[in-house]
């Protein structure tokens, strides 16, 4: 689908992971037009201010999942992320409203 939207897969995301970590995020161009990722996946703390501002600069949105405490989407929405997923989308839409 070369008009459709894409995400990274598992392994772009760690390779822009790491390369943002260290300062080397402009390295590397995933082929998508976002990045999913969770907060977490084990020890790493995926979802940080280097990924998502190195994201930001290849004009990639930022997804997080799965997110379903409102002090959690409130915070990762502040902190510049563009979208997220949720179980329980009547909490998002709580928090959208105030």
């Amino acid at each position: 689908m070369p008009r459709g939207c894409t995400s990274t897969t598992s392994t772009e995301v760690r390779v822009l992971y790491f390369l943002s970590q260290a300062g080397l995020g402009a390295l590397y161009r995933p082929p998508a037009q976002a990045v999913q990722v969770p907060e977490y996946s084990g020890n790493f703390h995926v979802l940080n201010e280097k990924l998502i501002k190195s994201a930001h600069r290849k004009n990639l949105q930022v997804h997080a999942y799965t997110i379903n405490e409102v002090d959690d989407m409130r915070r990762l929405l502040d902190s510049g992320l563009d979208a997220l997923i949720t179980d329980y989308p009547d909490q998002m839409q709580t928090l959208i409203k105030h």
